[in-house]
């Protein structure tokens, strides 16, 4: 009897504990809280960027650090898929060589300026007269590959004796560029020029030029901080009547030019900023007429800087004088004065 009741007692309690644990069961678990789900996600646009003031270059967010892409690299081989459908962009100027418009080299590269220059020449002709010109110009990239510049340029000339005859004209420089490498490192480009004529200055044929025109960044190629070589070799051909005598004179040239430029000061230094000293040296050869193979050689040492000291739609001022060096010197020396304004 005794051992029937411990039974059922066992078993009332087995069942008391079974009945506890279901019910513990059925109540709800308490939840740890996440750590990552406690955390507020902040919200961001799809466009970094998009808030911040642009400066109409595509450098949105510039001054937020955001870094600004360089434009991509030109190559021949791909002239016709790319760069046509590109704006414009100068590449930064910050560490690199300058690249600018010298007074007598063609540069490699496109740019969008407007300038306005004067220009005189001492002792023309062996010293029978002095020649002034004022010349206003643009240049117009449309795209990374094609620009288009026009330039007019009127000339005075004063004789040295007031018997003899005093002339003046307006003539018009037309050009055409294509880009044909443009890389950070270098840039080349093929460029057709034409000068119309003048009978008051006695030019009264058109000159027409084709040039190859290139530039060479010498900061990293040859470790040379900020130093740009600029080189460019040019057929010129005259068309359209000659005038009495003209038959001596040469209808064909070949112009080349090889120059140096460095910057000097850092863009940020105020009324000097981006300061350039530059040296270029201009040779050109007659291909036929009387003096056949006759060579003029000249350098012409020049300075450039920024007054305005911004990146963006910067003006420049830039001087420079020619010295002839062979002979018979066609002239005594040349001054030249240019103010430049970036768009």
């Amino acid at each position: 009897m005794f051992a029937v009741r411990v039974g059922r007692g066992l078993l009332t309690a087995g069942l008391l504990l079974i009945g506890a644990g279901t019910a513990r069961a059925d109540e709800p678990i308490p939840q740890t809280p996440n750590r990552a789900s406690s955390l507020t996600v902040p919200t961001t646009s799809p466009e970094p960027g998009a808030h911040l003031p642009g400066n109409g270059h595509g450098e949105a967010g510039h001054e937020a650090g955001e870094h600004h892409e360089a434009p991509s690299d030109l190559f021949p081989c791909d002239f016709f898929r790319i760069g046509w459908a590109e704006p414009f962009e100068e590449r930064p100027r910050e560490g690199r060589a300058p690249r600018l418009k010298l007074f007598k080299s063609r540069q490699g590269f496109l740019e969008r300026i407007a300038l306005g220059g004067y220009t005189y020449t001492n002792g023309v002709d062996v010293g029978n007269f002095n020649e002034h010109e004022l010349a206003a110009g643009l240049e117009w990239a449309f795209n990374r590959r094609f620009a288009f510049e026009i330039e007019p340029f009127y000339t005075w000339q004063r004789p040295s004796r007031e018997q003899d005859r005093h002339a003046d004209g307006l003539r018009w420089n037309f050009g055409t560029l294509f880009q044909l490498i443009d890389t950070a490192d270098r840039a080349y480009n093929f460029q057709i020029h034409a000068i119309t004529p003048s009978r008051h200055l006695d030019a009264e044929q058109t000159e027409l030029s084709f040039a190859l025109a290139g530039f060479e960044d010498l900061t990293k190629t040859l470790g040379l901080h900020r130093v740009g070589l600029y080189h460019d070799i040019e057929y010129v051909t005259l068309l359209g009547p000659r005038g009495a005598g003209d038959e001596r004179r040469a209808a064909n040239e070949v112009r080349y030019d090889v120059s140096l430029a460095q910057t000097l000061v850092e863009g940020n230094v105020a009324l000097v900023a981006d300061f350039t000293v530059f040296v270029e040296a201009f040779g050109q050869t007659e291909l036929d007429g009387s003096h056949s193979g006759r060579t003029e050689f000249s350098f012409t040492p020049g300075f450039r800087f920024n007054p305005t000291g911004r990146e963006e739609k910067a003006w420049w001022v830039q001087a420079g004088i020619e010295f002839p060096v062979t002979g018979p010197r066609p002239f005594n020396e040349r001054v030249f004065l240019e103010i430049i304004h970036d768009f």
